[in-house]
């Protein structure tokens, strides 16, 4: 089968919201460096809380993970994407908080944003047809935790994920599900860990990235980064 890749947004290389997203996680999916946790969390628990999000690396979906049909790969999917890419000029994020969505701590806008809206619903739609449709044994999978709607339901079956289209909410996930208790405990200490991006106004969004995992690969990797924005096309 093709390989498994995605369109995600992601903070600036240099930014301190990635750093702090990916020593958090502990890898950068970019360089493939490895972090070790805060020092106020036990090794194992840190990676049990984290693996999940850590296996798909910082970032906020905006299409959803897929297998490439036919004989398409990454570099097909970078030219489409390069293309959708130019439609959408740069913008800030709205401030940044803590939530939590799924059972899954996250980092989520504490307003609208009709940019990365409108971004993510490009996305899904115009890069669909390079996507191999979902197995049913695979839709029917999928996250037993999660309880879908109708509507989700009709949306994994035609695009491959149900949080998109108006279920679509960006966001940034941190960790894996976790109980009620477990997220109690940790959300101030992730508090500490990104206090300096918390609520900012001035986080870029002004590139998406391709991710990629072949079958050789145990995690995601960030393949190609596209500047959004025509002039930054040629």
């Amino acid at each position: 089968m093709g390989e498994r890749c995605a369109i995600y947004y992601v903070p600036p290389a240099t930014s301190d919201l990635w750093e702090r997203g990916c020593n958090w996680l502990g890898r950068d999916p970019e360089t493939g460096q490895r972090a070790w946790p805060p020092c106020w969390l036990a090794p194992r628990r840190w990676r049990a809380q984290v693996a999940q999000a850590a296996h798909y690396g910082l970032h906020g979906t905006l299409k959803a993970p897929f297998r490439l049909a036919g004989t398409l790969d990454a570099d097909d999917l970078t030219r489409h994407a390069t293309e959708l890419a130019s439609r959408h000029e740069p913008f800030y994020l709205p401030p940044l908080d803590l939530a939590v969505l799924h059972g899954h701590i996250v980092l989520g806008p504490r307003q609208p944003c009709p940019q990365i809206d409108t971004l993510a619903l490009d996305c899904v739609h115009s890069l669909d047809p390079l996507r191999l449709p979902m197995p049913g044994e695979e839709r029917r999978r999928w996250d037993p935790s999660r309880r879908l709607t109708p509507r989700q339901r009709e949306l994994l079956e035609e695009l491959g994920y149900p949080d998109t289209g108006e279920q679509f909410w960006f966001h940034i996930t941190l960790t894996g599900v976790l109980t009620q208790r477990e997220r109690r405990k940790l959300t101030p200490l992730l508090r500490r860990v990104f206090a300096p991006v918390l609520r900012r106004n001035d986080i870029q969004a002004n590139e998406i990235a391709v991710f990629r995992k072949t079958d050789s690969q145990p995690s995601f990797e960030l393949y190609r980064r596209i500047p959004l924005g025509r002039g930054n096309h040629g």
